[in-house]
């Protein structure tokens, strides 16, 4: 009956739990006090004791004691699509001396896994469904939900952070934000989200700098209808 009550206890879904402690770090009342080592050695403690209380969702960058004892520089490049933005973080991570990219697709993923490994920078590709490793590779290029947040690295980026939001995935960028170990962390994404991602990172005393950026090229619309194309299509197709 005990094992019983405990599965069910548990059995909480990974976006209601994702809900609850962003709610805590984003609240009007100070839930979190910032990082120091008491707090950390405490956390520790308890952990390693085995009496970590995994139903505290009031501190969750104290999960992740690696990235805690760094003083992480974190860089926000916020701008609209074709502004150069994660160009510029992928360049600081190809010439780091080891480094991962977190990705939101697997094809984006397989996409900087070439462009390194193109640039005589070994690297790795992790996937939930594929797993490439290149000998003396001290790069990775993954899917977030494969992100290592037990390894050092020089340099970490995250791209489309704005899924942080997402109901079904943002636990995982969540997840990457405050448990990536690395002396410089690049994060991508739309400015929409630069409040949250300065509130979540108030607890980990991190150096915060963004940089905005504006459109490389302007968008310009069809000065006429595909007809052709519309007369092809089918019903159910979306334009």
């Amino acid at each position: 009956l005990l094992l019983t009550m405990l599965r069910r206890k548990s059995r909480v879904r990974s976006g209601a739990r994702h809900n609850v402690y962003i709610r805590c770090l984003l609240s009007d009342s100070d839930l979190h006090p910032l990082v120091n080592s008491a707090n950390l050695n405490f956390w520790r403690g308890n952990h390693n004791s085995g009496k970590f209380d995994f139903t505290d969702m009031t501190h969750p960058h104290l999960w992740y004691p690696n990235a805690r004892e760094k003083k992480r520089n974190v860089f926000l490049h916020v701008g609209p699509t074709n502004s150069g933005k994660t160009h510029n973080a992928l360049k600081r991570l190809e010439a780091s001396s080891s480094g991962v990219y977190c990705g939101p697709l697997r094809l984006l993923a397989r996409e900087v896994a070439e462009r390194l490994n193109k640039a005589s920078v070994p690297c790795n590709l992790t996937t939930g469904q594929e797993r490439e490793e290149i000998e003396g590779a001290k790069h990775s290029s993954v899917t977030v939900e494969m992100a290592d947040v037990t390894t050092e690295y020089q340099c970490a980026v995250i791209d489309e952070i704005q899924m942080v939001g997402c109901r079904t995935r943002g636990c995982s960028f969540t997840r990457a934000l405050l448990g990536l170990c690395s002396d410089e962390l690049h994060v991508c994404g739309d400015p929409a989200v630069v409040p949250i991602i300065q509130r979540l990172l108030e607890a980990t005393d991190d150096v915060v700098t963004i940089q905005y950026y504006e459109r490389l090229s302007p968008l310009v619309p069809l000065k006429s209808i595909l007809l052709g194309l519309f007369q092809t299509s089918r019903q159910g197709i979306a334009w």
